[in-house]
């Protein structure tokens, strides 16, 4: 399957919906669903793009498939807003449930949501069920479907219903993963970083540009045997640079840090669009200045619509304080942006540490825009220090996050009171506790 030969329409019944029989979610290992009869295309859609799928076969048995949908069956792939799909319609007796495997094997590019059910024929997804059965599953090849290969149906039984699931979460299926992106010592390597943040009970760390300036396979080289993943990288930060040759060279530096972040691993590339004061000419009434940069930034991420399909990498868009961009400074401003790209793969990154500047009521914003939320930023306060310090309560907005199914990075990017080893030994710990309280 090509993306581009995918046709237009969202999955019908979905606008509206917030996702009531959702059970857990882990990213980006195995996820779990459940959802009412007669509202199953709606919280299929809420759920998948909360949980950052980019691409789904959704398996619905006919006794609760709605109308609508079930005109979409055995039509090919579409796309929806949120995501590309397609549905099959199934015959045999099934649970109200689902469950969708995906992978970072697979590039994170495909997720299969199929049917609970002994005796369900899942047409479309047999190579991969049997690869699960015999504990293959990584060998399993997305880009085969994609092309239309054929590939034979397989019985889905409760024995390779158990198979897929076991064969996802030996993948890594977790809940949220916590991260570094500061502080640290700036005397260390980041092989001493790595190192560090994994010693002390992090997940992962972040790469800025410093790291940035030499190939993947250099990186993985400091990193290996650390313990630590790359959870995200940064991109060009010049998307909305006056100067429409530095604006293509940014798009193409974007594309390079896609490629990269899939060869690293990271889940994430991080874009601010622009730092500082408004560059552009005003043609007030034509249009305003932001309006100007909207229609610029919306162009430039279409260009890399491309390269986040292909990779699987979520391109993250980054509201900041006003003290550091005069654009894009609420989380809603950048939904709307997300919104208008009207692709998969683009996401939000809500950092607290700005949210704390900018909005009313984080809680109230988040629970809103969350389901774009796919990375957040913590620090506590206007001098941004570790999490914990102040303390500021985050349990508020984490517990928004929580009702759309967050699963990312809860990530550190602060400053610390004291040594940046106790420091952030302490905000971890907070962290975990306000998370678990939320």
């Amino acid at each position: 399957m090509n993306s581009e030969t995918a046709s237009e329409g969202a999955l019908p019944g979905s606008a509206g919906v917030t996702c009531t029989g959702a059970g857990r979610l882990w990213s980006p290992g195995f996820h779990w669903m459940s959802w009412i009869s007669g509202t199953e295309a709606a919280q299929a859609r809420t759920v998948a793009e909360a949980s950052r799928i980019r691409r789904v076969c959704f398996f619905i048995p006919t006794r609760i498939l709605s109308r609508p949908v079930a005109a979409l069956a055995g039509t090919g792939w579409r796309r929806d807003p949120a995501f590309e799909y397609r549905v099959f319609a199934v015959n045999r007796r099934c649970f109200r449930g689902v469950v969708a495997v995906k992978s970072r094997s697979m590039h994170g590019v495909f997720t299969v949501i199929a049917c609970r059910s002994g005796g369900v024929r899942a047409a479309g997804q047999g190579d991969m069920l049997s690869q699960a059965r015999a504990g293959r599953e990584r060998e399993w090849n997305p880009r085969r479907l994609e092309r239309g290969e054929p590939m034979e149906s397989q019985k889905l039984t409760r024995r390779g219903l158990l198979a897929v699931g076991a064969a996802a979460m030996a993948l890594g299926a977790r809940g949220v993963r916590f991260g570094v992106r500061t502080p640290f010592p700036k005397e260390l390597s980041l092989r001493e970083r790595a190192l560090l943040v994994h010693r002390l009970g992090y997940d992962g760390i972040e790469l800025g540009p410093e790291w940035l300036n030499q190939p993947a396979a250099e990186i993985l080289k400091q990193l290996e045997g650390t313990g630590a993943a790359v959870s995200a990288i940064v991109g060009s930060l010049q998307l909305l640079n006056p100067d429409p040759q530095k604006r293509a060279e940014a798009v193409e530096l974007d594309r390079q840090r896609l490629r990269m972040a899939r060869e690293l691993g990271a889940d994430c590339v991080i874009e601010v669009p622009v730092f500082g004061p408004d560059r552009f000419t005003d043609i007030t009434p034509v249009l305003t200045p932001s309006e100007v940069e909207d229609r610029l930034l919306v162009a430039g991420l279409k260009q890399l619509a491309a390269e986040v399909r292909t990779t699987g990498v979520t391109l993250l868009l980054e509201p900041l304080t006003r003290k550091e961009t005069h654009y894009m400074n609420l989380q809603s401003h950048g939904a709307r942006v997300v919104e208008a790209v009207g692709e998969p793969g683009f996401r939000l990154l809500s950092d607290f540490f700005h949210m704390q500047m900018e909005e009313t009521d984080i809680a109230a914003t988040l629970a809103v825009t969350g389901r774009h939320t796919a990375y957040v930023h913590l620090a506590d306060g206007a001098k941004r220090t570790e999490p914990g310090s102040l303390p500021f309560d985050y349990r508020p907005g984490f517990r928004a996050l929580k009702k759309w199914g967050f699963a990312g990075w809860l990530t550190v990017e602060s400053g610390a009171t004291d040594n940046p080893e106790a420091a952030l030994t302490r905000a971890l710990a907070y962290l975990k506790r306000q998370w678990a309280e939320a």
